[in-house]
């Protein structure tokens, strides 16, 4: 066991003796060697006492979890939120938003105001409690209006136009003072939001349902375009390719 003698301070000053610390390593080199080992070892121990102290709490931490209401389905824009829609769920504090609904009571019988989809947190901005966002008109941008256009122009589409397709408008019109039929396209890859049966109800495609109409998205001076033309001629439809900068 080393053992510093008497006069001789750890750190390198000298006391009654006149021995000093660099003397005394040079008569016993061994033992200050050692003693820079057992310097090394309790820095190590205490960089693990360290170490695992930050583990522990980071897993302590992880155990921190808080509740947050999310979608169990698919929930569309205009639907009204049931039971059966959102869950409870809890995860980390850090990954709640913090418009997120809490509580599922909280959210039954709101109207979404926009889709969401399984797993995404119900965030309060995304849902009303006025009736009036229900249905179709939840899904209509401020700047734009939602136009009917009668069948009459796409039969033969109504089997494969669905929401979210495409079509441009075309108005057919016959000058009784010229004798002539003139064709001119009104609107350019507007969006369909539904296709409606004769009854009014969504169109299934179904032997005991015939199609009624058309429900695009248009802009104010496009729809007063297609009301007019209405009064003049026909409305016909065509199935229009993805239109890029066109809500």
């Amino acid at each position: 066991m080393c053992r510093w003698p008497a006069g001789v301070s750890p750190a390198g000053g000298t006391g009654r003796g006149s021995g000093s610390l660099q003397a005394y390593a040079e008569r016993n080199g061994e033992c200050v060697v050692r003693l820079r080992e057992y310097g090394h070892l309790i820095l190590a121990i205490a960089l693990s006492l360290v170490a695992g102290a930050n583990v522990y709490g980071y897993l302590a931490d992880l155990r921190l979890t808080g509740p947050v209401v999310v979608a169990s389905v698919p929930i569309e824009a205009g639907t009204v939120i049931t039971a059966a829609m959102v869950s409870t769920t809890h995860v980390h504090p850090d990954a709640i938003h913090p418009a997120a609904f809490r509580e599922r009571r909280a959210v039954m019988g709101k109207v979404a105001l926009l889709s969401m989809v399984p797993g995404e947190q119900v965030l309060v901005v995304k849902t009303s409690a006025d009736p009036a966002h229900q249905g179709l008109v939840a899904r209509v941008p401020y700047e734009l209006r939602a136009f009917y256009v009668p069948a009459r122009g796409f039969r033969g589409l109504a089997a494969v136009l669905s929401p979210g397709q495409r079509v441009d408008v075309v108005h057919v019109s016959t000058n009784l003072r010229l004798g002539a039929v003139l064709a001119a396209t009104l609107v350019r890859g507007a969006m369909v939001l539904d296709v409606r049966d004769e009854r009014g109800g969504r169109y299934t495609g179904g032997r005991d349902s015939s199609p009624g109409g058309l429900i695009l998205l248009v802009t104010p001076a496009e729809a007063e375009k297609l009301a007019l033309a209405l009064e003049t001629g026909t409305l016909f439809v065509s199935l229009a390719p993805p239109t890029p900068g066109r809500p």
